[in-house]
Parts: structure tokens; sequence; C-alpha cells
């Protein structure tokens, strides 16, 4: 069956508008691929300036950041050191004055570093004193350390055998 001339003038038309609207559209697409195309150059500029910003402060943030890394690493081992330090002395005490509680121990550790610091006295040898003044006249920890404490301040470790002599009575 052939079709009537009126059906192929009208399919050809029709083909004809579908080629005229895909070349529209192709010129479209053209001109939409060229706008996107200066988009993003333009785009791609200000990113390359955000980028040589953003590189310029990471460079000064990691410099810093470096700096800062440093001085924290270097405080750290001086933390540890002085946590190192803090652990030994607090299992000395613990050792050495096992019965008493954590404030009693707290109270003895402050009294203790008092006489470090002021008379020199070690901190083995207070805690025998104290731990032989305590067991011998019945004194707390705080009331040991007193009686220490007035011995070195009226100067009865002239001979440097003050704790000594405490731990022997």
């Amino acid at each position: 069956m052939a079709l009537p001339k009126v059906g192929v003038e009208l399919v050809a038309a029709q083909a004809a508008q579908f080629v005229s609207d895909i070349n529209k559209a192709d010129k479209a697409t053209d001109k939409l691929g060229d706008t996107l195309g200066r988009t993003a150059d333009k785009g791609s500029s200000k990113l390359a300036g955000l980028k040589k910003a953003a590189g310029a402060v990471g460079t000064a943030l990691g410099g810093a950041a470096v700096a800062g890394v440093a001085a924290l690493a270097g405080a750290a081992v001086g933390l540890g050191a002085t946590l190192l330090d803090v652990s030994d002395r607090a299992r000395t005490m613990r050792q050495a004055m096992g019965e008493l509680g954590t404030e009693e121990l707290q109270g003895l550790d402050a009294a203790t570093r008092l006489l470090e610091g002021r008379f020199g006295a070690d901190l083995p040898g207070q805690l025998d004193a104290t731990r032989s003044a305590m067991a011998n006249f019945g004194l707390t920890s705080a009331e040991a350390m007193d009686v220490l404490t007035a011995g070195f301040e009226e100067g009865l470790n002239v001979s440097d055998d003050f704790l000594d002599t405490i731990t022997r009575i």
C-alpha cells in the first residue's frame, strides 16, 4: 500500500521540522558549551587564586604548626620527665607510708617538699623519720612533719644527722 501524497508531504514536513529543531538544539548546545567554558575559565582563574591564597595560608599555618608541634614535643618531654619524677615520688611515699590515706599523703608530700626546698632534706630520710616519730610517739604524719620542720628551723641539723637521730629514737 502506497502512502497518499498528503501523507508523504506531511512526513517530509515533519522530518524537515525535526532536522530544523535538531540544528537549533545543536546551536543552543554549542552556545551553552561556550558559556560553560567561559564560566569554567573564570572559575578556574578564581580557583587558582584561591589555591594560591590557600597555599600561602597553609604555608604560614604549616610553619606555625611545625613550630607549635616542636614546642609541644619539647614541653611533652619536659612534662614527661616531670610526670616521671612525680610518679617516682608518689611511689616512694606510698611504699614508705602505705598506711596513710590520699589526703594525708598529699599533706605529707607538701611538707616534705618544703623541707627539701628550704633545708635540702632528702625524701627517704624525711619519710623514715616521720614513720619513726609516728610509731614511737603516736603522732600523725602532720604532727611528725611539724616536729621535723621545727627541728630544722631551730638549727638541730647542724651536723647533718637530725633525720637519722629522729629515726633512731
